[in-house]
């Protein structure tokens, strides 16, 4: 305990100096938070001693971000006050979930117990002007999840849910940040107890941390952030949703690009003085594909599939025209088998060779969608962001080649078989 009172001691003189204290505000801090770790060793009457201290004491000590994710706020917002569970992405053994057994009582780390309490946590977001990004309250307790000691091991920081539902926020401040270990995961740091790293020193480097929460068997650990699943959670609310609505933002966020494919080219020769009619007929098959790939980061368990009006193309151009757009399934990679069956009747004049040309180009789609989420129990609204790719296949307009027999130049031409030339239903005379 005496070294971690000398590194906090040391950390806060360092700090303050890069962050321009003057001494008597130095001394001042310095005299509380001695007074406060005395305090501290003093505790007799818990198993469990609580981090004592004020925020005041550390402003100086908070380590920056170097931006603001205002996608990762949006979807935590989205989640006060929402039970959860909390799986980490690795461990030693198969157990995985956070667990809470009592008021008081050290968090450990259990194989999952559906709809048990022991396991349900929530994130409360207090106005920014508390300073604390985040607190997290065990559902069975009531009580904030906070970091302490044990009275017989000062040295060992540990996680626990705290002893009352009102009580100092001290040591239950946390900050929650993207998994970099995955995307779909959470790294959760305590904000109360900054540390010094390793490459400490020289003039405004002041590699300060903060520990985050890592699993290790059963037990909840506090390290430096390495990029491991051992210190990475998916959040999970409790609850069944279903999707109310899916949208789709076809504006300048999303991006199109086409693959011309030539196919079918057939040639007719009319070697005869009268013309004659002839049938260009082509047969292709191509795949319509569908996917959804989420950017938010929280797991939902989804009650039923969802069937959803992708985009479509119109025109060379992404639609979301429901009355012709095509069903395919929220969240499933997905492909449809279509044919296109074409006849060409056309009549071709004397002496004259005729090639049909068709191209059809293939469109890829990248949109962003949002799909909204309503509890089955509560009602409440979530909403999952992410990316949707699409394959669609439009076709253009046949192009007819007419070349005289004899090669004369002055005699050729190109004639375009429009869709309501071949929609009337009628042999195609060209004049």
């Amino acid at each position: 305990m005496k070294q971690k009172i000398l590194l906090s001691l040391f950390t806060i003189c360092i700090i303050s100096f890069f962050e321009g204290c003057s001494n008597d505000e130095y001394s001042k801090e310095l005299k509380e938070l001695t007074t406060t770790s005395h305090n501290v060793i003093a505790l007799q009457d818990s198993t469990i001693l609580p981090i004592k201290g004020t925020h005041k004491n550390i402003k100086h000590l908070k380590t920056r971000a170097n931006y603001y994710d205002y996608d990762l706020s949006e979807e935590l917002e989205q989640l006060d006050e929402i039970p959860i569970y909390l799986q980490v992405q690795g461990n030693s053994d198969e157990r995985r979930f956070l667990s809470v057994t009592n008021k008081g009582k050290e968090v450990t780390i259990e194989k999952f117990k559906d709809k048990s309490l022991d396991q349900q946590f929530y994130i409360k977001i207090l106005p920014a002007t508390a300073g604390i990004p985040y607190l997290i309250y065990s559902k069975k307790t009531n009580t904030l999840i906070r970091i302490g000691t044990y009275k017989n091991k000062p040295e060992v920081s540990i996680l626990y849910a705290g002893h009352a539902p009102k009580e100092q926020l001290f040591g239950a401040s946390w900050d929650i940040k993207r998994g970099k270990y995955s995307r779909d995961s959470y790294i959760i740091e305590n904000t109360d107890f900054p540390m010094l790293g390793n490459n400490y020193g020289g003039w405004g480097n002041t590699d300060v941390y903060y520990n985050a929460i890592t699993a290790d068997g059963n037990k909840v650990l506090f390290s430096k952030y390495n990029n491991s699943p051992k210190q990475e959670f998916q959040i999970i609310p409790v609850e069944e949703f279903k999707i109310e609505s899916i949208t789709f933002n076809i504006d300048n966020t999303a991006t199109l690009t086409q693959e011309p494919e030539l196919v079918y080219s057939d040639r007719f020769v009319n070697n005869s003085p009268i013309e004659q009619k002839h049938t260009f007929s082509i047969s292709k098959t191509y795949k319509e594909t569908s996917s959804f790939t989420k950017k938010t980061s929280y797991s939902l368990s989804i009650k039923t599939d969802f069937s959803v009006k992708i985009p479509i193309i119109a025109d060379g151009k992404i639609s979301t025209t429901l009355s012709s757009s095509k069903e395919f399934t929220y969240g499933k990679s997905e492909e449809h088998t279509i044919t296109i069956n074409r006849d060409y009747p056309i009549i071709i004049p004397a002496n004259y060779i005729g090639i049909m040309r068709v191209t059809l180009y293939k469109y890829n789609m990248d949109v962003e969608y949002i799909a909204t989420c309503v509890g089955m129990v509560s009602g409440r609204k979530i909403k999952i962001k992410g990316r949707w790719k699409g394959v669609d296949v439009e076709q253009t307009e046949a192009v007819l080649d007419l070349t005289p027999t004899n090669n004369s130049t002055s005699g050729k031409r190109t004639v375009k078989i429009s869709k309501d030339m071949l929609e009337s239903n009628k042999v195609i005379k060209i004049n």
